[in-house]
């Protein structure tokens, strides 16, 4: 489902921003790091009990996982997020 891309592309870009590996952010959430890269694609579904997970660890507001819906146009499935500009953005 697309809504599961694009929270996954926000949770990849926050990850990431942080300069953390999928392995270590693992075992910060409680995840396996092959759940992190399947939500990071999209492929598997970030929990509500995850999604607090993700944003204690990235010390970012649940809003930042649904920011980029304020104007749907200027989405699209693909592009790259800035992740400096979106912590910054939440910070």
């Amino acid at each position: 489902m697309w809504i599961d891309e694009e929270v996954g592309k926000v949770a990849r870009t926050l990850r990431k921003a942080r300069q953390l590996s999928p392995e270590t952010f693992a075992q910060k959430v409680g995840e396996t790091p092959e759940n992190i890269e399947a939500i990071e694609a999209g492929r598997l579904r970030l929990s509500a009990e995850l999604m607090f997970k993700y944003c204690d660890a990235l010390h970012v507001p649940v809003r930042v996982f649904f920011e980029w819906q304020d104007d749907p146009a200027d989405v699209t499935i693909g592009d790259p997020m800035d992740g400096e500009a979106l912590l910054e953005a939440v910070n």
